[in-house]
């Protein structure tokens, strides 16, 4: 299971690297759909679902984790690359994208309602590009402190 997790990453930054090449590409505030696009795939949903098992089965959780940390620190350095920011606030805003369109994507095989689901993925992205206009991760650190 950890070697389907990791091939489909490898699968998944593939896919990824094919449409960030498009000249339009240059806004975080994309990402939401672009993640939607790919996620949302078979291949993202069985991963999901091997992701979701190892939340009760330790010794799958010993084999997927380290991978799943892997493929985090890859997205995490290109996102960083492409929109700055520092490491915090760029894990913040990557695992706030990816986990709520893994969430969106569960939520559509239980409660199937494509509209809705789809509204929620554009809330998302609207709501990034009202925090950072620009598309720069800096301009999001302000929302992601976290009270003392």
């Amino acid at each position: 299971m950890a070697a389907v997790v990791k091939m489909v990453f490898e699968d998944e930054m593939a896919q990824y690297q094919d449409i960030v090449q498009s000249p339009e590409m240059d806004r975080l505030s994309q990402w939401p759909n672009i993640l939607w696009s790919v996620l949302s795939r078979p291949s993202g949903v069985a991963v999901l679902e091997i992701l979701q098992a190892a939340r009760s089965d330790p010794d799958l959780a010993r084999m997927v984790g380290p991978t799943q940390k892997a493929a985090e620190e890859g997205a995490l350095s290109k996102l960083r690359a492409e929109y700055g920011g520092n490491e915090a606030t760029a894990r913040s805003v990557m695992r706030l994208m990816v986990w709520a369109i893994r969430g969106l994507t569960l939520s559509d095989m239980i409660l199937p309602d494509r509209p809705a689901t789809l509204g929620a993925v554009n809330l998302l992205a609207n709501m990034l590009l009202l925090a950072s206009p620009d598309g720069a991760v800096d301009r999001l650190q302000q929302f992601t402190s976290t009270p003392e």
